[in-house]
């Protein structure tokens, strides 16, 4: 399952990390079928620090998908990650993921203007 399909099989989950810039703070994506949440993945997320982005939360499912903002919050400006905050939080989430069966060294996706239009 990619990004950007139009459906979410129940039990299936996509995950993908964002950022706006490279070498930016990242935030975390995750769609899955609205009636197979993947508890456990969201609960060891929150344990490494990876919280519900409250501004993100509340949509309605569309097509039966839930998509999940988690961010993980620096103490640099804007809440942005060190350069050591960086290194510790995609370490943590990316063991985290690869122990649900994501791949190892998922890459972060740098949005374009378009992607945020």
């Amino acid at each position: 399952m990619h990004h950007g399909e139009d459906t979410v099989e129940p039990g299936a989950v996509t995950a993908e990390f964002r950022s706006q810039r490279e070498d930016g703070t990242a935030w975390l994506v995750i769609e899955h079928h609205e009636t197979t949440p993947p508890t456990a993945l969201i609960e060891e997320l929150a344990d490494a620090g990876w919280a519900k982005d409250p501004s993100l939360s509340g949509c309605s499912p569309l097509d039966g998908v839930v998509e999940i903002t988690l961010v993980n919050h620096g103490s640099g400006p804007f809440r942005s990650w060190t350069g050591d905050e960086a290194v510790q939080a995609m370490a943590d989430a990316r063991s985290i993921l690869h122990d649900h069966g994501f791949p190892e060294d998922m890459p972060v996706r740098v949005l374009t203007l378009a992607d945020m239009m």
